[in-house]
């Protein structure tokens, strides 16, 4: 069935009309029926006091909620642009500052023990450092002055002193290059104790890894060594460079006893927790024990003298 089809169908189906009176009686039955009074809404001024507040509050938290939360960040924003201004005027206060508050909170935190081993050995090491660096300007002084006496000795001038003075400059000349050996192995230890720290306390595998801990090369060649020269850099390093034996490689520092290196000219050696001790391997080689291919230092105590003699008598006098 097509669409035309079905709109004849309808333009042909019945049209009852309403009767004539239709609408005077539906007005007569409306003024009849009974009228129902509508119930009205009480007013603002006659509810109870307090129950807009209970129609509004729903609405109204999460806006004072909103408010809230902007105002506070706004308050946290201006603070941190404050201690911006502050850190940009004053860099190394706030420097200062942030790194006493990371201490702080390492502290304060699970692992507070740890972290406040961790800082003592920094603070030790710093101290160490500014120990060294002062060594070091006191025998460049020293070494100054051992240069110029080498001069004036290499030189016509040297009839000038008795054959006493000329042997106590070399012995001055001998003990400043004593000293400075020394200062070398401390700055040895320092540099293995700064790297350590970085890779889970474990000595470097060799002297180029550290590199950047030694700082200069000029301290892996003793001073009396006068056949080696230092390395200018780490490309141009080789072990003909180095005067001292590195003894504990990729090892853990975690005993103070082994021996780190040996200088086997002077016979210093430098331990694991980094002190040196003076003339060990020369003095007192049998200190220096060797177990599980470590070396050890272990101090040997003469016996103690025993008094063999028979005690006095009454009245006898010795």
């Amino acid at each position: 069935m097509s669409t035309t089809e079905i709109e004849n169908l309808l333009r042909r189906a019945p049209q009852p009309k309403p009767p004539g009176n239709l609408q005077q009686r539906l007005k007569a039955q409306a003024l009849s029926g009974p009228r129902r009074v509508s119930q009205q809404r009480p007013s603002v001024a006659s509810s109870p006091p307090g129950s807009w507040f209970a129609r509004w509050w729903p609405a109204l938290a999460p806006t004072v909620v909103s408010v809230a939360c902007a105002a506070g960040l706004t308050v946290q924003r201006l603070e941190i642009n404050r201690l911006r201004a502050e850190m940009a005027k004053h860099p190394k206060t706030a420097e200062v500052n942030s790194a006493n508050a990371l201490a702080g909170s390492e502290k304060s935190g699970g692992s507070s023990t740890s972290s406040a081993s961790e800082q003592e050995e920094l603070v030790r090491l710093k101290d160490l450092a500014a120990t060294l660096s002062a060594d070091v300007s006191r025998l460049e002084q020293l070494r100054a002055q051992n240069d110029k006496l080498r001069s004036q000795l290499a030189s016509g001038s040297a009839g000038v002193f008795s054959a006493e003075e000329i042997e106590a400059l070399q012995a001055a000349g001998d003990r400043a290059a004593r000293i400075q050996c020394v200062n070398n192995l401390k700055q040895l230890g320092l540099a293995v104790r700064v790297w350590a720290l970085d890779n889970a306390n474990m000595t470097p595998s060799n002297f180029l890894s550290m590199s950047n801990e030694m700082g200069s090369f000029s301290i892996l060649v003793c001073p009396s060594d006068t056949g080696r020269q230092p390395a200018k850099d780490a490309s141009s390093f080789t072990p003909a460079n180095c005067s001292y034996e590195y003894l504990a490689p990729s090892s853990p520092d975690s005993e103070p006893d082994r021996i780190l290196f040996r200088c086997p000219i002077h016979g210093h050696v430098c331990m694991c927790d980094g002190s040196v001790q003076s003339g060990i391997s020369k003095e007192h080689p049998d200190w220096i024990v060797q177990q599980d291919g470590k070396y050890f230092l272990r101090r040997i105590e003469p016996p103690a003298e025993t008094n063999n003699a028979a005690p006095a008598r009454p009245g006898q006098s010795h």
